[in-house]
């Protein structure tokens, strides 16, 4: 009974992931050669990963990537004309920190934009990937949609 108590305690408090280490800890039958200090740095640890996969999910959600898409799986080899410093430098965001915006034009734009936004989503800087309508500058530098 105080067992039960203690997780609905938990999930109250909204730590659901100590929650579900505490839980987890309970079937394994050796968790008790383990201090309380190890025992409860584990759960804590359960917690702080929980809540960091929660934030990015929310992140990714919140940006409305078209397409899945990550920066580390890109191939280089097929002629595409990509600089592989480039993307790589994009993925680093140093970009975002100079308060820089990032213009990505061409074939492969939409994946390299997801992967982009999606890479620096996770170093706690919000991705915003927005698709806009290509434009024309005409003489008097006025943009007109195509």
């Amino acid at each position: 009974m105080l067992i039960e108590h203690t997780i609905t305690r938990l999930n109250d408090m909204r730590l659901t992931g100590m929650s579900e280490a505490y839980s987890s800890q309970r079937e394994r039958p050796n968790i008790n050669e383990l201090s309380f200090d190890e025992r409860f740095s584990l759960m804590v640890d359960h917690e702080w990963t929980y809540r960091q996969n929660r934030r990015l999910a929310r992140l990714l959600k919140a940006a409305k990537l078209r397409l899945p898409a990550c920066v580390e799986d890109i191939n280089y080899r097929q002629p595409r004309g990509l600089d592989r410093n480039l993307v790589v430098h994009f993925a680093t965001c140093d970009w975002i920190r100079g308060s820089q915006n990032v213009l990505i034009t061409g074939p492969y734009s939409g994946r390299l934009g997801n992967g982009t936004t999606e890479s620096c989503g996770k170093p706690r800087h919000p991705g915003d990937h927005r698709r806009s309508q290509p434009a024309v500058i005409h003489d008097n530098c006025q943009p007109t949609p195509c």
